[in-house]
């Protein structure tokens, strides 16, 4: 096991986690949680005694709504009362009901605590890891640290971290950091695109006619990313250029400039002595260096905004059209809103979009709205203007930065005369919209007086965390923007001693309680199991007459001992409805379920000792069965996988006399009955057979002759082997390897009656009737009296008996086809 980076994005919606070996820092993935999902909702529950966390909390908004935490990210980045007013969730920590108490305050802390050790303990695709060598955080552009009150998100920050155990984080403390959700982007950004970057700074080096050392400042690329996300939108400038570096990587001063290195040569190969040397010799050598020239974030720009937005249109359209008033709060305006954010999704892809919500208006009478495009583009006015001023106050510095130069924008074309160019990125769910694409398109041109390419090469829902995995790994400390988040200075913060023994007692009792109520539920799911597989068992004719009577004593009769498990049948019955009784009561402990299970599972195992004992010699048999199978299939694997070193280029007549030699060993092993070996002579005759070249039309028919009795006999051999599996599931692998055998004899020989009649026999034992019977007649009508396919290869008295019987019951129109009374002889 090697242990892992590990990037985690929290979203205000949903958070991804993604992680990389330290081997295979390059693999990052993408992490799954139980549910096989790639993201998990930033959504934590207090229901009865457990405390459920993702989508499984997610259920239980409208069913507990004041004790379901949505949002949660944006509760402690924002602050719990900013969360209630812009997402109307009730949020409400105080008097909370769990395991039939009141607990009086629950920290935000815990509850964040909780998340996060979800979040930390999934497992990296590859399986266990050895643990985590560096993790980052990336939190979202609005994060204030400023705060140093015991409910600001840095104090929140400093008692979750006390709730994770110490396995599910970094051995050093310090490798325990945080970043933005731009940076993260960007760190994404620039390792994907590292050689093109390269490569284009390159050119404008040499277009400006400088040495390496004497690289002009306003040679430099620039970055606009804009991230439309679910709770905020983001534009940020980065500037992207090349400086000289002396070989003892010091780093030139420029207190202006906030840098990031990467080496010129980023491949993992190790370099030659030759390339080191030159190295050495080189004075200067040059590295890629960047920076966040400006950064805005807003809140009042979203996803969430666009669905609020169009989730008013639709109180306006009720309240126009049906008369009726109701909150975008209320539990109408929250089913409304899921509604909505369906739509928003349609009309990104389509021009028109409805939405029906059936008995949502008063007296149970159905909504119904039609959306188009042009209705989105009217509710979005505000946001989209909000929109074009953000992307042009952000893009305006790269023109200005250039020297009021004209800037390249998206022009792909790296011989392009121009030293100046701008990268524009968009990334997040609200870019899907057209309208928003296209109005960041006209914003950026308007900025730069330039037409724009819009690039999309990020993966809106996992490019934060994979940029934050990076940015733990060494591939993304090349690249790495200097985060402004303190994360030594937060993380560090610590709680008076008594919050501290509060927040871990608090967290010690729910704890304790919800392992408890799991334990409690497991139980109550294996006594349901049992009880409905031990009646499966005793209602069954077949199975029951091995059962006896559990209560009978020495002196009771014969007939009352072995009743077939009736008495048991009703202790079961009387305890299926003792539990369906019971099974919604919270008060039925672990212990009373843990001594109903062992008192029934006593009596059905007494009761059953000749059962039990039937399966285990039924186990034994089929264990043995596998390993001969076993065995088999290992020595058919070694024969296929054993190379091949024979490439002489020999002469047909060798190759032919080789393949006969084989098919004749085969022939004889056949007869000692040693059908496995004989199968591999037969392939090894085959092998010999796929190397002719040139045939003449003599070498033709021998190699035909040699092919259609090794098939043949290859068939024979597995018709044997069925003979000699009890395993159903055997016999039937073995006979359609028969019907392949056999299908291609037919290809060299379509009208061969000793292939019609083993396929027949294999087809028959297959269930597949009609095709057998359809065999066994062409095989009758090409020679009916052709004794060799009626004779057995060791019963030859008995052939003409056989004969008859074969001819009179596929002659029977009306009785099902039958024909395993037929051996038939190798080919000679």
């Amino acid at each position: 096991m090697t242990s892992v980076f590990r990037g985690v994005d929290l979203g205000a919606h949903h958070s991804v986690c993604a992680s990389a070996p330290v081997n295979e820092p390059h693999v990052v993935s993408v992490d799954v949680n139980d549910l096989a999902n790639r993201s998990t909702p930033s959504v934590v529950s207090l229901e009865n005694r457990q405390r459920v966390i993702g989508e499984a909390a997610e259920s239980l908004v409208s069913k507990n709504p004041k004790q379901t935490y949505t949002h949660l990210a944006s509760a402690v980045f924002e602050g719990k009362e900013s969360c209630v007013e812009r997402y109307g969730t009730f949020w409400s920590t105080e008097n909370i009901e769990f395991d039939n108490e009141v607990i009086e305050s629950v920290p935000l802390g815990n509850l964040f605590g909780l998340y996060l050790k979800k979040l930390l303990s999934l497992r990296h695709v590859k399986g266990a890891t050895a643990g985590h060598e560096e993790v980052v955080l990336a939190v979202p552009d609005f994060f204030d640290t400023t705060g140093d009150d015991k409910n600001s998100a840095t104090q929140t920050f400093a008692d979750a971290l006390k709730l994770i155990p110490e396995t599910l984080l970094p051995k050093e403390k310090s490798n325990l950091k945080l970043c933005y959700h731009s940076e993260a982007l960007a760190t994404q950004w620039l390792v994907k695109y590292e050689k093109r970057l390269e490569e284009e700074l390159a050119l404008c080096n040499k277009n400006s006619g400088d040495e390496p050392e004497k690289i002009e400042q306003n040679d430099a690329q620039f970055l606009l990313l804009i991230d439309v996300g679910f709770s905020q939108t983001t534009a940020t400038l980065v500037e992207i250029r090349k400086e000289a570096e002396n070989t003892q990587g010091e780093v030139e001063e420029n207190n202006s400039y906030n840098k990031m290195e990467v080496e010129q040569d980023s491949s993992p190969e190790k370099k030659s002595n030759a390339e080191t040397n030159e190295n050495k010799s080189d004075p200067t050598k040059e590295r890629i260096v960047a920076k966040i020239v400006k950064k805005q974030a807003t809140k009042n720009l979203s996803v969430y905004n666009f669905i609020e937005q169009l989730t008013k249109r639709g109180l306006e359209h009720a309240e126009q059209k049906y008369k009726q008033s109701y909150s975008i709060s209320s539990k109408k305006g929250f089913k409304l809103k899921q509604a909505m954010t369906k739509a928003l999704k349609e009309l990104s892809m389509l021009p028109e979009a409805s939405v029906n919500l059936e008995c949502w208006l008063d007296d149970d009478v159905d909504f119904h709205l039609d959306l188009k495009r042009a209705d989105l583009e009217h509710a979005l006015e505000k946001e989209l203007k909000l929109l074009e001023e953000l992307v042009k106050d952000v893009a305006a510095p790269a023109v200005k930065i250039a020297g009021g130069d004209e800037v390249d924008v998206g022009n792909n074309d790296i011989a392009s005369s121009s030293n100046k160019k701008l990268h524009v990125e968009i990334v997040g769910g609200g870019v899907r919209i057209p309208i928003v694409a296209s109005t960041i398109e006209s914003a950026v041109s308007a900025a730069t007086g330039a037409t724009t390419t819009l690039g999309r090469g990020l993966d809106g829902s996992s490019a934060v965390a994979t940029g934050a995995c990076l940015r733990a790994g060494p591939l993304g400390k090349k690249f790495l923007l200097d985060t402004t988040l303190d994360s030594a200075k937060i993380f560090g913060i610590s709680a008076t001693s008594a919050d501290e023994e509060t927040i871990r007692a608090l967290e010690a009792k729910m704890e304790g309680v919800e392992n408890k109520e799991t334990a409690r539920l497991e139980a109550l799911n294996k006594l349901e199991a049992y009880l409905f597989e031990g009646k499966r068992i005793l209602q069954d004719s077949k199975e029951n007459t091995l059962f006896t009577n559990p209560n009978a004593g020495e002196d009771a009769s014969e007939e009352e001992k072995n009743d077939k498990g009736k008495q048991l049948l009703k202790e079961f019955d009387e305890l299926e409805l003792w539990f369906l009784d019971n099974v919604q009561d919270e008060d039925i402990s672990l212990e009373q379920y843990e001594e109903k299970f062992s008192q029934i599972k006593h009596k059905f195992e007494k009761s059953g000792q000749q059962y039990f004992e039937k399966k285990k010699q039924e186990q034994e048999k089929l264990e043995a069965e596998l390993a001969v199978l076993n065995e088999q299939r290992k020595l058919e694997q070694d024969s296929a996988d054993k190379e091949d070193h024979d490439s002489r280029k020999l002469p047909n007549k060798e190759r032919l006399r080789m393949a006969e030699k084989q098919r004749v060993e085969g022939n004889e092993l056949f007869k000692a009955g040693v059908y496995q070996e004989a199968i591999q002579r037969y392939q090894k005759a085959h092998v010999n057979l796929s190397k002719l070249f040139d045939l003449s039309p003599e070498d033709t028919e021998e190699k035909d002759k040699i092919g259609l009795s090794c098939y043949l006999n290859t068939a024979m051999c597995y018709l044997k082997g069925v003979d000699q599996q009890a395993s159903k599931d055997v016999q039937l692998q073995l006979c359609q390897k028969v019907v392949r055998q056999c299908d291609s004899a037919l290809d060299i020989d379509g009208k061969n009656v000793k292939a019609l009649f083993r396929k027949a026999t294999a087809l028959e034992k297959l269930g597949d009737i009609d095709s057998a019977r359809k065999c066994s007649k062409l095989g009758l009508s090409i020679d009916e009296s052709n004794a060799e396919c009626t004779s057995g290869a060791e019963e030859k008295g008995t052939k003409d008996v056989r004969k008859n019987v074969w001819l009179r019951r596929v002659r029977d129109r009306s009785s099902l086809f039958y024909c395993t009374n037929i051996e038939t002889t190798l080919a000679t």
